[in-house]
């Protein structure tokens, strides 16, 4: 993955936050440099941590459910595919 942020990928996906980056190890590092270079990140937190994840990433996260609409639905709230069916090209895709 840190060989990877320096092309801006669409996306980074990470198997799962955990303890270690709670602690500010494992991978913390290299979310944060994905969040410095303004790349989404896919990461699946444990309820127990998701206190903690919220904390880490300054109130950037979104909680998104494994469904592949709703996560759809939060790539394209990013601007990225096409506009939802019913969204007109001048609407806000946040104000929802």
């Amino acid at each position: 993955m840190a060989a990877a942020l320096p092309r801006k990928p669409d996306l980074a996906v990470l198997n799962r936050f955990g303890r270690a980056e709670m602690e500010g190890h494992g991978l913390i590092g290299l979310l944060a440099a994905a969040f410095d270079d303004v790349v989404p990140v896919a990461v699946a937190v444990p309820v127990g941590l998701r206190e903690g994840w919220i904390e880490s990433t300054g109130g950037l996260a979104v909680s998104v459910e494994p469904d592949p609409a709703q996560l759809l639905r939060w790539w394209r709230s990013l601007g990225n595919g096409p506009r939802e069916p019913n969204q007109s090209p001048d609407e806000c895709r946040h104000a929802r």
